[in-house]
């Protein structure tokens, strides 16, 4: 029964890296994001954080996270559902962003040189999941 587990747990990771938006299990640190529609906040199904944290949602640019559109408020440690990102410019149809997550330094204020990216415990990358929009949107779309 371990080995399924383990198995499921690698086979769910790697289907979730490779761009499918059922979410990202690293660890201590989960995210979810589905599908959005044009809006001026973005919505996280999920996220699980193995201390204080932010979702951070930053713009895709040549296929890698680039500026920062804005942060969540202070998250606490384990799991927050439909946590919503107020952005400083709106998700654009068509266009591909990232939600990652970022451990608080512990004084409670995200700043994005302090608080650094939850990383996987396996590839030493970033907790991140990428997201499109779209005029559908999905589930926990928010429209302007």
């Amino acid at each position: 029964v371990v080995v399924l587990v383990v198995i499921g747990a690698i086979m769910f990771s790697q289907k979730s890296q490779n761009g499918d938006s059922s979410g990202l299990m690293a660890g201590k640190n989960a995210i979810n994001v589905n599908e959005q529609a044009p809006a001026s906040e973005a919505r996280v199904s999920m996220a699980v954080l193995e201390g204080e944290g932010y979702v951070v949602v930053h713009e895709v640019s040549a296929g890698v996270p680039g500026k920062v559109l804005g942060a969540s408020e202070l998250l606490p440690k384990g799991k927050s559902e439909n946590v919503p990102v107020s952005l400083v410019s709106p998700l654009f149809l068509g266009q591909k962003y990232t939600a990652m997550l970022h451990l608080d330094d512990g004084d409670g204020v995200f700043d994005i040189a302090l608080d650094l990216p939850a990383q996987d415990e396996v590839t030493g990358g970033p907790i991140m999941m990428e997201f499109e929009v779209s005029a559908a949107g999905g589930p926990d779309a928010v429209s302007i």
